[in-house]
């Protein structure tokens, strides 16, 4: 939004008047449209009260500025000396690696854009120095599962956002990093990475943000990375046990089922055995068990009949007798 801004201002008709009207010796504020381009720094500079310290547009032949807030530089002040400077070699928005500044103490970066005049020649450059206290307060609300977190870098491998205050403005070359981390840092790589911080194993990606050359690390623990899989393990482990227990109890269930009859059979042979005629063989499953047990119940029934045949023979024989 930055980079977009101040590319409108650097096509500002007010703007590009002021510039191309002041010459070697001229005082910027002198120009005919100077102070309705103030008002139009003022107005840029006031849509984004927290975090746009200022607006402000610079002229090359005069190494001059001038600020929203009102400040204008002296005679010592060196157009070439600024960060954003490659803007005007470059001719080319940019964003500047972040920087103190020298006023207020905080960390800000600029965007910057030049300003052209019809002909194509570079007028000077217009920009916004914006704070980074609230770009930290943002970044420090998104977490990565319980303990993760992510980190902002410059495209120097600068920190500009890093959850201990004190790595911030430190490059990732003055930090204990895994050399792997530092070198896809270094070269604008997107990649997964496994890297070393401290000595400890962390996890994350590596990704550009957009075209402004910044860089996005998450950072998660490698006992959180793998978490998910124990847990995915430890729950397969857990379906598998109850599976082969519940397997147990059918095979136990269905063991009991097909024995049952066999043992039934067994003590209604060892009755008749005995002698014993007046057993009840109950058996209903359809297999060969069943079977049997119906040809065992038609023998007795037949056994039965033929002994009160040979009664009923034995009691007419007698009575002849």
């Amino acid at each position: 939004q930055y980079t977009k801004s101040v590319e409108q201002l650097a096509v500002n008709p007010e703007i590009r008047q002021v510039l191309a009207e002041t010459k070697p010796g001229d005082y910027m504020m002198d120009a005919e449209k100077a102070d309705t381009a103030m008002e139009n720094l003022i107005g840029i500079a006031n849509t984004d009260t927290e975090n746009v310290l200022s607006a402000w547009m610079s002229d090359l032949d005069t190494s001059a500025l001038v600020q929203s807030d009102g400040y204008i530089s002296d005679g010592s002040w060196d157009i070439t000396g600024r960060g954003w400077y490659g803007c005007i070699e470059t001719g080319e928005t940019i964003l500047t690696e972040p920087y103190l500044d020298s006023s207020t103490g905080k960390m800000i970066l600029s965007a910057a854009c030049p300003v052209f005049d019809e002909a194509g020649t570079v007028l000077g450059a217009v920009g916004m120095d914006i704070s980074l206290d609230h770009m930290t307060d943002i970044m420090r609300e998104y977490k990565i599962g319980r303990s993760g977190y992510i980190l902002l870098l410059s495209e120097n491998g600068t920190f500009l956002y890093h959850p201990e205050s004190d790595i911030i403005q430190k490059n990732i070359k003055d930090v204990n990093i895994s050399e792997n981390a530092m070198n896809a840092v270094l070269s604008g790589t997107n990649r997964f990475l496994a890297y070393q911080v401290d000595g400890q194993t962390k996890y994350g990606s590596l990704k550009t943000a957009g075209d402004t050359g910044y860089l996005v690390l998450s950072c998660l623990p490698f006992g959180e990375y793998y978490a998910t899989l124990v847990l995915m393990v430890i729950a397969l482990m857990l379906i598998f046990a109850v599976g082969i227990l519940l397997i147990a109890i059918r095979i136990k269930k269905s063991a009991r089922n097909l024995t049952k009859p066999i043992l039934e059979l067994n003590h209604t042979a060892q009755q008749l055995a005995d002698g014993n005629l007046d057993v009840q063989l109950v058996i209903t499953t359809e297999d060969e068990i069943g079977d049997l047990g119906n040809s065992f119940q038609k023998t007795v029934s037949r056994l039965k009949e033929y002994i009160a045949y040979i009664d009923e023979t034995a009691e007419v024989l007698s009575r002849i007798a």
